[in-house]
């Protein structure tokens, strides 16, 4: 993406609207053309994924579209077709004017988003990267691009097992990217903003990272919190960091309380005292956790009244009516409890970010003996116990 800073009403808009990471924002202009594609409404999301607080449709008319963002606080946004829902246009709303021109995620590279200091730092880093990401790694890809054309990139027509060469030119343009990508880390460098506080967000939930230095991330935290201090990612941060500091094996549960699908609150520790429990974060638009779900019913029948319960977390959007099909469905035979829009931050707290959920099953002292058990290794375990 190349920046195009655009004066035009610039100056009669900046008093509406300005946000350095303190400073609360009123309202924005948001002014875009969509080049090449045929939509009639483009959406407004939070940036952060697994945020549906906010989802709005913004009406496209001859490929155009103009809207007035009001906010509290100025965050990341972002412009989704929707068509290519997984595909986020990001921006940051500092500036009165924000102008957008936008292609289909094919053709990304030529998008231009205008306005605003925090969109133009964001974007000289993101652009910079796209520059060293296509000289440093197309020679490598060039070489894929041989291979494949040559018929010598997988052993066996499975296309599962790549050459060793393949395997080498991929590994060494996967290390070229992980280093021209640590721009995503200079929080300095992006002088503590918004923009830097997405990402140090970002990175935190990057499954990838399997062994973050929590310590490191604490002291980074305490800068963001000293220069944000009222920010809503404080919240989110927070419980990321308490899910890093207790789930894990050995470490405890942690707490809530959530209605059932009736309304009814009911708190975990309540449900799951004295007892052996299997803690099952799913969703009702999740293929795999529901199958993770079946496989433990018969567990569930075996040993519920010889000390052994499972509570279901369904993380759902907006309300609860692709929960009750799929529960008249499935029919578990377990208490779910029902969790709309991450309103709670239970995916943070348990380290499940950015997904469907998963499993932690815990002790009748609430110590965690295992993270998203198979049923055998559930049914191994309790026979042990109980």
């Amino acid at each position: 993406m190349k920046i195009i800073i655009s004066l035009s009403l610039m100056g009669l808009l900046c008093l509406l609207c300005t946000c350095t990471g303190q400073e609360s924002p009123k309202t924005c202009i948001l002014s875009g053309e969509i080049v090449d594609h045929k939509i009639d409404t483009i959406l407004l999301t939070k940036g952060l994924e697994f945020d549906t607080g906010l989802e709005i449709k913004i009406p496209v008319n001859n490929n155009s579209f103009t809207y007035e963002l009001n906010i509290s606080e100025c965050e990341a946004y972002a412009l989704v077709f929707p068509d290519e829902p997984f595909y986020q246009n990001l921006f940051f709303p500092d500036g009165g004017l924000i102008e957008f021109k936008l292609h289909t995620m094919l053709r990304a590279s030529e998008n231009k988003i205008s306005g605003g200091k925090l969109n133009q730092m964001y974007y000289s880093r993101y652009n910079q990267f796209l520059d060293d990401f296509n000289t440093k790694c197309q020679p490598y890809n060039d070489s894929i691009d041989v291979l494949l054309k040559e018929g010598n990139y997988f052993t066996d027509s499975t296309n599962l097992q790549t050459t060793p060469k393949a395997t080498a030119l991929r590994e060494q343009s996967f290390k070229i990217m992980e280093e021209i990508s640590a721009w995503r880390y200079d929080y300095e460098g992006f002088e503590y903003s918004v923009p830097a506080y997405y990402w140090f967000i970002i990175n935190i939930q990057d499954p990838s990272n399997e062994n973050p230095n929590i310590n490191q991330l604490k002291k980074d935290y305490s800068i963001f919190l000293k220069k944000h201090s009222d920010h809503p990612y404080n919240s989110i941060v927070e419980n990321l960091l308490d899910g890093l500091d207790n789930i894990k094996i050995g470490g405890t549960f942690i707490d809530f309380t959530l209605p059932d699908i009736e309304g009814n609150q009911i708190r975990l520790s309540d449900e799951i005292k004295s007892k052996i429990a299997l803690i099952d974060l799913w969703a009702s638009w999740c293929g795999p956790c529901i199958e993770n779900s079946r496989t433990m019913i018969p567990i569930f029948k075996e040993f519920v009244g010889k000390g052994f319960t499972i509570v279901g977390v369904a993380g759902e959007f907006n309300n609860t009516d692709a929960l009750r099909k799929r529960m008249a469905k499935e029919k578990f035979p377990w208490i779910n409890l029902v969790e709309l829009n991450n309103q709670n931050g239970i995916w943070d707290k348990y380290g499940v970010s950015n997904s469907g959920g998963g499993t932690i099953l815990v002790d009748e002292k609430g110590e965690i003996l295992a993270i998203n058990p198979t049923a055998s290794e559930v049914k191994k375990l309790l026979i042990e116990l109980l």
